[in-house]
């Protein structure tokens, strides 16, 4: 899919927020930590590039949504699917997700495509507003009508 990827966390991150680091390291399993203090985001260097992506993404979402307080303690439900949200939005446009969901692949390779981890595009169609679904419901329909 040609310019699917529009959204780089990576140069979210520099523009917005320059006086963090993004840094991969072992982490035992777990996506992203956000270290305050020190404004560290630390990303699991054993995930792939997608994978890496998503979360450095999420991590970025934290910080718009202000939820620096959190990373005191354990991190709260909402909170992670406030994150979820943004981040899901950031990664896959409108525009894009039309496009890769009119080839009617398998999920696996309409993630792959968007380079986006699956649960990722599992969340995004699960969270669609109302808007953006009837969106892609007239997209998808005008597939079907030149077919």
């Amino acid at each position: 899919i040609e310019g699917a990827v529009t959204y780089n966390p990576g140069d979210d991150l520099a523009a917005r927020y320059p006086e963090w680091v993004w840094r991969r390291r072992d982490l035992r399993g777990i996506p992203e930590v956000l270290c305050p203090r020190r404004r560290v985001i630390l990303t699991d260097r054993r995930l792939d590039r997608t994978g890496s992506r998503c979360s450095l993404a999420h991590a970025i979402a934290h910080l718009d949504l202000g939820h620096m307080a959190v990373f005191s303690g354990v991190v709260e439900a909402q909170t992670e699917l406030a994150a979820d949200k943004v981040a899901a939005r950031r990664l896959l446009d409108r525009d894009d997700l039309a496009e890769a969901l009119r080839l009617e692949l398998p999920d696996v390779d309409t993630a792959h495509e968007l380079m986006v981890t699956l649960p990722v595009l599992a969340f995004r169609l699960q969270h669609l507003h109302p808007s953006e679904r009837g969106y892609l419901t007239r997209r998808l329909s005008m597939r079907e009508s030149t077919a």
